[in-house]
């Protein structure tokens, strides 16, 4: 978003940046084993969070003494919270073997940035 001063002084001006993010997570197995069962339920229970979830986001950024006759930009960024986990095969006899990783990322919030 871009915020303009067309004035001839020197302003505050107060922008309000909304929009939505998404949790993520990703997975990796060694080749040839593909995960069964509802994956992303699986994932969500192991990490405590549903990885699925969109999540609606707002900011205000208030840019002081703005120049006359200027423009900044405001661009906003999400946050999340990373989480790794090991993706293990339940075996009968012996120990669990690992098969894989993953990871999941939580939003938690946003962060603007504002550049001339």
């Amino acid at each position: 978003m871009t915020a303009i001063n067309s004035s001839s002084k020197k302003i505050d001006k107060t922008i309000t940046i909304s929009g939505s993010a998404s949790n993520t997570y990703s997975t990796s197995v060694n080749g040839g084993i593909e995960l069964g069962g509802d994956v992303k339920a699986s994932i969500s229970k192991t990490v405590g969070f549903d990885v699925t979830l969109s999540t609606s986001l707002s900011d205000e950024t208030t840019i002081h003494n703005m120049a006359p006759h200027s423009s900044v930009t405001v661009k906003a960024y999400p946050i999340y919270d990373n989480y790794s986990f090991d993706i293990m095969s339940d075996t009968i006899l012996g120990a669990d073997k690992r098969i894989g990783f993953g990871s999941a990322g939580k939003v938690t919030g946003m962060y603007t940035v504002v550049t001339n």
